[in-house]
């Protein structure tokens, strides 16, 4: 053995170690996909600094690469993927850019959560200006006024309920409105239908509850904060059931359904749709910030024959979700 070669027990342990953390992932990881939206720590996961769960191989890596352990290096990176794709929700595909000057030929589809009060109407009227989607999907839109669209928005802009709303640069029709005590106020979903110069089409805007209430009663350690967040968790898997329900056959839904694809709920209600962002996104896609996290809780769904060619995140809007858009293929 030469000075430089590192002893085969410091190997051997590093080795051990990585293997150790890799197993302890894939456990973390299983656990997670189950428990996530059913119990409560899972749940304060799910919408917690999931990366946190990447400072392990900060150490294991660098320790594995000066023990020059091919089998801790392989275990780290493994561990690292599994980290970043399944348990952070990190996606990778490789489509198109959507860019300002739509393509021929595609839908192109934007949702908003304009958190009541807060957005920006002049950041909100410049963005759709220059993107130009073909439909606007509102949430806590009470403030959003018809003059805050371009003018070719205006005829076709229909508030629903409780914040809901839709604009089109199409003709378009209110179907109907979901309101419903279990679902709490100011949620729900709407139902539009749309009239592209390709045909009529049925679009849904959605906005189911959100977490927040157990999720700072355990954070700010409340008495009974466990039992707080778990009725939080069991009232939005109602709700969502709910408004699965009257949502029904709608080949195009978006908004703020505050589930990150991760849930459970989610895959339960919702997993029967492709999820634009899943099909073409590049990266975490994180749709709302907050001073402690950010989470990809805006959704935009669909089902075939559509096809989602490109998404984009926007920028701040002043409002703490950036909207997200969708093009489509339209068959």
């Amino acid at each position: 053995m030469t000075p430089s070669t590192p002893p085969s027990r410091f190997r051997k342990w590093a080795g051990r170690l990585a293997l150790a953390n890799l197993v302890i992932v894939i456990g973390v990881v299983v656990w997670f996909y189950t428990a996530a939206d059913q119990h409560w720590l899972a749940t304060l996961l799910l919408f917690g600094p999931r990366w946190v769960a990447l400072a392990p191989l900060a150490l294991l890596l660098p320790l594995s690469l000066l023990a020059r352990s091919v089998s801790g290096v392989v275990c780290c990176l493994i561990a690292a993927v599994l980290i970043a794709g399944p348990f952070m929700g990190g996606t990778v595909n490789i489509a198109s850019d959507l860019a300002p000057p739509r393509e021929p030929g595609t839908l192109r589809l934007m949702t908003f959560n304009a958190d009541s009060k807060s957005a920006n109407r002049e950041l909100f009227h410049r963005f759709v200006e220059t993107y130009e989607p073909d439909v606007i999907c509102l949430q806590d839109a009470d403030r959003i006024l018809v003059d805050d669209f371009p003018i070719e928005y205006r005829l076709n802009f229909l508030p629903g309920s409780n914040g809901l709303a839709m604009a089109s640069r199409y003709p378009l029709k209110l179907l109907g409105t979901l309101s419903d005590a279990k679902i709490g106020p100011a949620r729900g979903a709407a139902r539009y239908r749309v009239s592209f110069p390709s045909g009529d089409r049925e679009v849904a805007t959605v906005h189911l509850p959100t977490p927040r209430p157990g999720l700072e009663a355990v954070l700010s350690r409340k008495p009974g904060a466990v039992g707080t967040l778990e009725t939080v968790i069991a009232k939005r898997s109602t709700a969502s059931a709910i408004v699965r329900r009257w949502i029904d056959t709608t080949p195009l839904l978006a908004g703020d359904f505050n589930l990150p694809v991760e849930s459970s709920i989610y895959r339960r209600d919702w997993g029967q749709y492709q999820n634009a962002y899943s099909e073409a996104g590049l990266g975490w896609g994180s749709t709302m910030f907050s001073n402690r996290a950010s989470v990809r809780i805006d959704q935009i769904l669909f089902q075939a024959p559509l096809q989602c060619r490109s998404v984009l995140i926007g920028p701040d809007l002043g409002s703490a979700h950036h909207p997200l858009l969708a093009d489509f293929t339209q068959p």
